[in-house]
């Protein structure tokens, strides 16, 4: 089996950069607290696909590219996902240091155990501050998900598509049932499922009755499967509850989010236009957030900080207003921040009209 070294697509891009923009949007309802009670609560969490979404890009964009052995494969992967991470463990261990010593907490075994416990991935970190380490939980899984990525191509190409998915979801049913299992391991059978899929991308674009009419089964088995097993085994409706760990309930709710979101393709699509027609600097935006999603997965996160922080100051959590203001702050200051490390890393002002 061998490695693959990922090529652009535009699309592909498009959609990496939406899960970006989604993922913002999302962390604002759920990390600062609004539309939390009852059937709100429930209804936003049917927003939850965004992670589906993103491993399906990730087997879409190594689908065909250049074939490299797969240790080489894993190591060059690796590389843009663990370089990005360490930096940024880094700027939080001295983050934790300075909070140590304004809380008079700073001693030196204190920030040894906080800088330890950044050395592995594995959504242990311990830092002073809320929020900062909420969303590193996928770092280890991207790259569970990476170190599998050859022998899922090698078997949709040997067996199929539909024999692989069989394989696949089997092991994660065998892994969501073993008591006592880590969530960790849960993530990890439970996201090469949507990579795999992603491998269909080439085809799947060249869109045709047949496909729509079969995304419309996907749909409708998973939204059916989702219902029916939840009235027969118990569960929740709450997507937040079934996604962590993912459960049976989370991966039927994502198989009938992506195959009405291949549905709406065109429809996305033409709005999509429309909105760049308006206004061009969303392009560049989407544009943005698709090099340096990996970034925006870490350092969107103190934007949230200072959001939560205002409100507090403010008084005006689970407010519509607050959500409002909440918005303005993060999307702006995430933005900025991962102009600047493009501005830093390439030099390359993403924003500016070409």
């Amino acid at each position: 089996m061998q490695g693959f070294e990922m090529k652009r697509d535009k699309a592909l891009d498009l959609m990496r950069g939406w899960a970006v923009f989604h993922m913002f949007f999302m962390h604002v309802l759920y990390w600062l607290g609004f539309l939390d009670k009852g059937f709100p609560g429930i209804a936003r969490s049917w927003l939850l696909f965004t992670m589906a979404v993103y491993f399906f890009v990730t087997g879409a964009v190594n689908i065909e590219a250049k074939r490299r052995p797969w240790g080489e494969f894993v190591i060059r992967r690796a590389k843009v996902l663990m370089l990005p991470y360490y930096r940024y463990a880094l700027l939080c261990t001295g983050i934790a240091a300075a909070v140590y010593l304004i809380r008079n907490q700073f001693t030196l075994e204190l920030l040894g155990r906080t800088a330890l416990s950044w050395v592995l991935p594995i959504d242990q970190q311990i830092m002073p501050l809320p929020f900062i380490t909420w969303a590193v939980w996928f770092v280890p899984v991207y790259l569970c998900v990476i170190i599998v990525f050859p022998l899922v191509r090698w078997l949709v190409e040997h067996i199929g598509i539909v024999l692989t998915e069989v394989i696949l979801i089997v092991v994660f049913l065998i892994v969501e049932n073993i008591n006592g299992v880590p969530d960790l391991v849960q993530k990890a059978a439970y996201y090469p499922i949507f990579a795999a899929l992603g491998t269909q991308w080439p085809k799947l674009k060249q869109r045709d009755r047949k496909k729509v009419a079969g995304a419309a089964v996907v749909m409708i088995l998973g939204f059916a499967g989702l219902i029916i097993c939840k009235n027969l085994f118990g569960g929740t409706y709450d997507m937040q509850v079934n996604k962590f760990p993912p459960n049976h309930l989370y991966l039927l709710f994502n198989f009938g989010a992506i195959g009405a979101l291949y549905i709406l393709l065109p429809v996305i699509a033409g709005a999509w236009r429309s909105l760049v027609r308006r206004i061009p600097l969303m392009e560049r935006l989407f544009h943005l957030y698709s090099s340096y999603s990996v970034y925006a997965f870490m350092y969107h996160t103190f934007a949230y900080l200072l959001a939560f922080w205002l409100l507090g100051k403010t008084g005006l959590k689970h407010t519509f207003s607050g959500y409002l203001i909440s918005n303005l702050i993060v999307f702006p200051i995430s933005t900025m921040t991962l102009w600047a490390i493009a501005m830093i890393r390439e030099k390359k002002d993403y924003l500016r009209k070409a």
